[in-house]
């Protein structure tokens, strides 16, 4: 469960700049920090691989017709159960685009101590790889926000994950994949799509074997 948490707050940090995520588990805070000035295109990606000591293996597009748009260095930091920081490298998020479909976003980093969650509602084997898919509810609310005790019951039951740094509340359903090869961990994360989980399991393959 903790892993996907962060992986969804890297997303949003791509959207509004930076939030700051609640959730259950042993990583109860996360915040995410990206700057726009840091974009790179699909051109520069390889520059970025090299300085994060790990390659992506991210397509340029993807079979469905989602094409690489931005890249953008997210900056992580978390805060456990007891209020100790949590050492969290730095990920890379890649912004991929389709006319008329949500964005999708690719966060890569270099496996942590998290690892994957065993939680997830549905889990894919390729090649004795095994890629989790998710889907749950995303509450995005401003920084003052006050948290109900029914929403604080479905946070600490893994339904819910609260995202403070909107102007206003908003909420999504949120799809995420996970899954860890060679040492990197990878997220697939889409907000309000229409994708199956078949169809992102289909693209987490294309990463996987390396297609461009």
């Amino acid at each position: 469960m903790e892993r996907r948490k962060i992986a969804v707050v890297a997303a949003a940090a791509c959207v509004l700049g930076s939030m700051t995520a609640v959730a259950a588990g042993k990583i109860t805070h996360v915040s995410s920090h990206s700057y726009h000035t840091n974009d790179f295109t699909y051109e520069k990606l390889g520059e970025t691989e090299e300085r994060l000591g790990f390659a992506t293996k991210a397509p340029e597009a993807f079979n469905n017709g989602y094409r690489f748009s931005v890249g953008v260095p997210v900056e992580q930091s978390g805060m456990d159960e007891e209020g100790n920081p949590v050492e969290m490298g730095e990920a890379v998020s890649l912004t991929y685009k389709k006319k008329g479909q949500p964005d999708l976003f690719v966060s890569v980093e270099k496996s942590g101590p998290y690892g994957i969650s065993g939680q997830a509602d549905q889990v894919f084997d390729h090649n004795g790889i095994a890629i989790e898919f998710s889907e749950y509810e995303y509450r995005m609310v401003p920084p003052d926000y006050q948290v109900s005790e029914a929403e604080q019951a479905m946070v600490d039951a893994g339904e819910l994950v609260i995202a403070y740094g909107s102007r206003k509340v908003e909420n999504k359903v949120y799809q995420s994949l996970s899954w860890e090869e060679g040492g990197v961990h990878y997220n697939m994360d889409v907000f309000d799509s229409d994708l199956t989980a078949d169809q992102m399991a289909g693209m987490a393959v294309e990463i996987i074997e390396g297609h461009s």
